[in-house]
């Protein structure tokens, strides 16, 4: 059997079906211009009816969190500038107040009608990876047992004070507990974790 291409309702099915947002927008200036098209994802993930994007070009950065729209900004338009494709991990909010992490990567092309530029993307709800990810860091830098900053964190922000120049004094407190070993040994490693919290 000989490859034929998918129909337009085919494609149509696919882009709605899969779960990420998909979207083209008309780019001007390095700006969107227009939303071309919003897959109905955008409603499952976000919240947000289709209708809200494709009404204000500029809606769907007004999502994006405060501390994370100049890089996505400064992305996109270096992507602009280059024609290069554009990739960004960003948080938005959803409507109902959520912070979504997305991962969200576009290609631009040339709309052969009237030579136009578009992004065509895809936003992926990576709210979970990063939710994990900042388990993880945590794990790595804070004490299980009493929620404590760690050694390990200690030792590298001390290196990060130690190497700005210009620096103020910097004084460390060692503390120690004497005899602790007596207490795990003789009432028990639970009182001795009860002792250290």
């Amino acid at each position: 059997e000989t490859w034929r291409p998918a129909s337009e309702r085919q494609y149509q099915t696919l882009v709605e079906t899969i779960p990420a947002i998909t979207y083209v927008h008309r780019i001007h200036a390095g700006v969107t211009a227009a939303i071309v098209y919003v897959s109905p994802q955008v409603e499952t993930l976000l919240g947000w009816k289709p209708e809200d994007y494709v009404a204000h070009p500029e809606h769907w950065l007004t999502l994006v969190h405060p501390d994370d729209q100049e890089r996505v900004q400064d992305a996109m338009s270096q992507a602009v500038a280059t024609h290069e494709s554009f990739s960004a991990e960003y948080r938005v909010m959803a409507r109902d107040g959520r912070t979504v992490w997305l991962r969200d990567v576009a290609v631009m092309v040339e709309d052969p009608t009237d030579g136009a530029q578009l992004w065509q993307g895809v936003q992926f709800d990576i709210t979970a990876e990063k939710a994990a990810e900042t388990r993880l860091q945590h794990l790595a830098f804070y004490d299980s047992l009493t929620g404590l900053p760690n050694r390990r964190l200690c030792i590298d922000r001390l290196e990060s004070v130690l190497r700005q120049p210009g620096r103020p004094e910097v004084a460390l407190l060692f503390l120690d507990l004497d005899r602790f070993k007596v207490i795990n040994d003789g009432i028990g490693h639970a009182a001795g974790d009860e002792l250290l919290v």
